[in-house]
């Protein structure tokens, strides 16, 4: 009964929603996870509100700390830092605000604008191979061998191209995250008091 009892309570906290907001912003500062920077300041591009209320306004100014880097792993797991806010501008009232009892860190990782067509399609694809078998394989096929990436014959590149759009592209690992000045990025703030756990299971 006990036993029952603590599984139940574990489930329930772990299925608990973790509070995170996701930040559109652009880097002010050239770095990558090869060659970190200890502190760096980033642009708001869209302006959001964390959980607590804090108000990030369109082009203000946030500056921190680098505290810890993650390098990729593989199943394309994306290299990412974290990142420990100090402060942020309000742009409207042209003053800026400390975090020093804000206990906040952020995932910074990199931002791809996602391309709605590119998703369709390889939705529509793979859907269509799990109904035919082979067909999937033959459209990525066909595809890649109808334009060959310079040096490759049609051949190589239509191999690639199957490659590329299974699931046996996830025993590569992910990329390394290279900013230069002007690099978008996604910087997902959550609460870094929370345990441990919780903090990296909504990462």
């Amino acid at each position: 009964m006990i036993k029952n009892l603590l599984l139940f309570l574990i489930l329930f906290v772990l299925a608990l929603p973790v509070q995170a907001t996701t930040v559109l912003v652009q880097s002010q500062d050239r770095f990558s996870t090869k060659f970190p920077r200890r502190n760096i300041a980033v642009k708001v591009i869209k302006s959001a509100t964390l959980d607590n209320g804090i108000v990030f306004e369109h082009n203000a100014l946030i500056k921190g700390r680098i505290i810890e880097v993650k390098m990729p792993k593989r199943g394309k797991q994306n290299a990412y830092f974290i990142f420990d806010p100090i402060s942020y501008t309000i742009p409207s009232k042209k003053t800026t605000k400390y975090l020093r009892k804000t206990v906040l860190e952020a995932k910074i990782s990199g931002y791809k604008k996602l391309n709605k067509v590119e998703v369709i399609e390889r939705t529509s694809v793979n859907a269509s191979g799990l109904i035919v078998p082979g067909v999937s394989q033959a459209y990525w096929f066909g595809k890649g061998a109808a334009k060959p990436a310079r040096g490759n014959s049609r051949m190589k590149s239509g191999a690639y191209s199957v490659y590329k759009n299974s699931p046996l592209v996830y025993i590569e690992e992910g990329d390394e995250l290279i900013v230069k000045e002007g690099s978008f990025l996604k910087m997902k703030f959550y609460y870094a008091n929370q345990p441990r756990w919780k903090v990296w299971k909504q990462l």
